[in-house]
């Protein structure tokens, strides 16, 4: 098999843009939809990740109420953007 120099990889949308910035790698759309943030956000770029909070049905926390909230709030999505994910607003 001949080297030809170009390969392919997965990796995630902001390792490529945010963290690397490398020149030569190319970001694919699939049918036809790139994955920029405004597809992500969404829902039309096919190919992402959910985040997950889990807690225990039944249990009395008042702290799991108020992560999520912090997290869908204003300053929570600046910092979902600011570590390189895609905020949901």
């Amino acid at each position: 098999m001949q080297n030809c120099g170009e390969y392919v990889g997965f990796s995630f949308r902001y390792y490529v843009d945010g963290i690397v910035k490398a020149k030569g790698v190319k970001l694919l759309a699939i049918d036809g939809v790139y994955p920029g943030k405004e597809e992500i956000r969404a829902g039309s770029y096919p190919l992402t990740g959910d985040f997950y909070a889990v807690y225990r049905r039944g249990e009395s926390n008042p702290n799991v109420q108020r992560i999520l909230d912090f997290v869908l709030s204003p300053e929570g999505q600046r910092i979902v953007e600011e570590s390189g994910y895609v905020p949901v607003s």
